[in-house]
């Protein structure tokens, strides 16, 4: 099963996703982007991305924000300050 966790604490957002590592060695499909299309979207957006294994799982976990209210990101929406529809 796949866990995912995201927290948002003012203008700092961590998304978090797991899942069990396979058993045996898994075989490359060549398909997609992969962790280097990850790690070019978290930089266009000033995040860090760390991706490996942890204990059983493979473990995806992005951190996005610097702490300081009213950061901007590229989909013009603004991180910290509430949005009313």
């Amino acid at each position: 099963p796949v866990r995912v966790r995201l927290s948002v604490t003012g203008a700092r957002a961590r998304l978090q996703v797991s899942n069990p590592l396979p058993t045996g060695r898994p075989r490359p499909d060549g398909l997609g982007s992969g962790l280097a299309g990850m790690q070019a979207r978290a930089a266009q957006l000033g995040a860090r991305l760390d991706a490996g294994p942890a204990g059983g799982d493979w473990v995806v976990d992005v951190r996005l924000g610097s702490g300081r209210p009213g950061l901007e990101l590229p989909c013009g929406r603004t991180l910290g300050r509430m949005e009313t529809a």
